[in-house]
């Protein structure tokens, strides 16, 4: 194949080299291997340097924390705020257009980063085995600078702005159901705790893109009433369940060789991320029988008993909302 190039000795040539201080990396970008790929990338994104902005995420470990006491805090009194506008007969919060150009954004910003990440990640298994996969620290990847890193580490900060999600549900009257903020919650406090230990996470990170960008695609779709009513919502439901099943079983990997020293991977990280995946699976697995199984038994369609939790699952909502 002309058009791939052996990754192998672009590792000893490669002009990209981590700005690490203590210990710099040369590290190979799939564009590299795969030349037509070159065109799709900027300078800025080939050359991006990490440094500042993971200083600024490590040395900011207050902020996922606040972040989360102020939108519990918001779950609570923005419930009861709605409670109040419907005594006074005002009803939940007009927004407008709002959501629907909220979660076109993230979907576009989802896309975006999977155009990013998944390439190099399937990239990796060209010429990796799964342990190195799993193990390699994120500089050695290939996904600590660049046009990888620039993703993971969007991705990192995207987690804080996802907590919208939970408003705009809130103000529109919804109550969010568990699931919903306890993976906002948990994938936040993980995900910035994770990468600011440089802890290796790309099958993940890989994983979430993808699904949000179908997902919150279906959002902003449902939110304009373009769905198309033959596509099922269950679809986003098996594909999250489908994450949940890999999450688990990339962890169970890590703790296997989290005893050698070769492995990068953080052991205080590991049970963390097995408890997070555990439960997700669970829940995740729970609300599809709920939903989808229980309501094939009563022959109930599929598209009205899907619930809008963003992040959670999928829902129908948008083809039902009046606008006003």
């Amino acid at each position: 194949m002309s058009w791939f190039l052996d990754p192998a000795p672009l590792y000893e040539t490669s002009q990209y080299i981590t700005r690490d201080p203590v210990k710099p990396v040369r590290f190979v970008q799939v564009f590299q291997a795969i030349p037509a790929l070159e065109p799709f990338y900027t300078e800025w994104e080939k050359h991006f340097d990490v440094s500042a902005p993971f200083r600024a995420i490590r040395d900011s470990k207050w902020v996922p924390i606040m972040a989360v006491i102020l939108y519990l805090s918001f779950l609570v009194e923005g419930k009861k705020y709605i409670e109040r506008r419907k005594k006074e007969g005002k009803g939940p919060v007009n927004l407008g257009y709002f959501p629907a150009l909220w979660n076109g954004f993230l979907a576009l910003f989802s896309i975006a980063g999977a155009l990013r990440v998944v390439p190099h990640f399937l990239f990796l298994f060209t010429h990796k085995d799964f342990k190195e996969t799993v193990c390699e620290a994120p500089d050695a990847a290939g996904y600590g600078d660049g046009a990888a890193g620039l993703w993971v580490m969007l991705f990192t900060v995207s987690k804080v702005f996802e907590l919208m999600d939970t408003v705009i549900l809130v103000l529109k009257g919804k109550d969010p159901m568990f699931l919903h903020w306890y993976h906002h919650v948990t994938v936040l406090l993980y995900t910035w705790f994770s990468y600011s230990a440089r802890n290796p996470g790309l099958y993940f990170i890989a994983m979430n893109y993808t699904v949000h960008a179908v997902m919150y695609s279906y959002y902003f779709l449902m939110e304009l009433r373009l769905w198309p009513k033959w596509l099922s919502p269950v679809f986003i439901t098996l594909m999250q369940i489908s994450q949940m099943l890999v999450g688990v079983g990339v962890t169970a990997a890590a703790y296997s060789y989290q005893a050698d020293p070769s492995c990068a991977v953080v052991r205080d990280l590991i049970p963390w991320c097995a408890a997070m995946y555990a439960t997700y699976l669970y829940f995740f697995v729970e609300f599809f029988v709920e939903r989808f199984l229980a309501a094939s038994t009563k022959r109930t369609p599929v598209s009205k008993l899907a619930s809008k939790d963003i992040g959670a699952a999928p829902s129908n909502e948008g083809r039902d909302k009046k606008k006003t």
